[in-house]
């Protein structure tokens, strides 16, 4: 837990990979469509087709990023198992969930897969 907007708490729960994100900060809020604000921070990276096989992340469920998937694309993210832990219930399927940076944006990127969680 740490400091996060005007004195919130905020808890670290995992990354994501985008391949259509623009560049941002490294860490950003996770608000998932539908669901209460849990105030939580994700680390996100930004990733190609090649990524997770050239880094030996092995996808879990869901599939990868594609090549396909472009700033003109729908926007999709892969995200690990500790991010499924703590933003979903035990059995909840992430796999078609929405989440975005706020309430406003919290529809803005389609989980697709979901990867082993792993050291970067």
């Amino acid at each position: 837990m740490f400091p996060y907007r005007n004195g919130w708490t905020t808890k670290k729960v995992g990354w994501f990979a985008c391949g259509n994100l623009a560049e941002r900060a490294p860490n950003l809020a996770a608000k998932i469509q539908g669901k209460p604000d849990n105030n939580a921070i994700a680390t996100f990276i930004k990733a190609n087709a090649e990524h997770f096989s050239s880094v030996g992340t092995r996808v879990v469920m869901g599939r990868g990023i594609r090549a396909a998937d472009t700033a003109d694309s729908q926007h999709v993210a892969v995200v690990n198992k500790e991010f499924v832990k703590q933003m979903f219930k035990p059995g909840e399927n992430p796999i078609g969930q929405h989440f975005g940076w706020d309430e406003k944006a919290a529809g803005d990127w389609e989980i697709v897969g979901v990867v082993e969680n792993t050291a970067y």
